[in-house]
């Protein structure tokens, strides 16, 4: 006997979102490897202009896993204006609207 179509969207869904987690503990587990033994003055130095330090793009990344996150239903984004604020980015904007 085979699934039914609810069924068959359950299985779907399962394996849509199991590939998703693997894929996001991956990009986690390369970024902290990749900062693991710098420095903080090493995560936000500028090489030269328009070099961006690795901390925007550190940034970036979790910026834009939050909205994507929330887009699929997880709730609210972590990051909001209290945030920002704290933060004091001078643009507190990813530039993706």
């Amino acid at each position: 006997m085979g699934l039914t179509h609810a069924e068959e969207a359950t299985v779907t869904t399962d394996l849509v979102l199991d590939s998703l987690r693997r894929r996001m503990r991956a990009m986690h587990s390369l970024w902290e490897q990749a900062v693991d033994s710098m420095t903080l003055e090493q995560v936000n130095h500028v090489e030269r202009e328009p070099v961006l330090p690795i901390a925007f793009s550190l940034f970036h990344f979790v910026q834009i896993e939050d909205g994507s996150a929330t887009m699929l239903g997880a709730g609210d984004m972590v990051y909001d204006d209290g945030w920002a604020t704290r933060m004091g980015l001078a643009i507190a904007d990813h530039g993706k609207h």
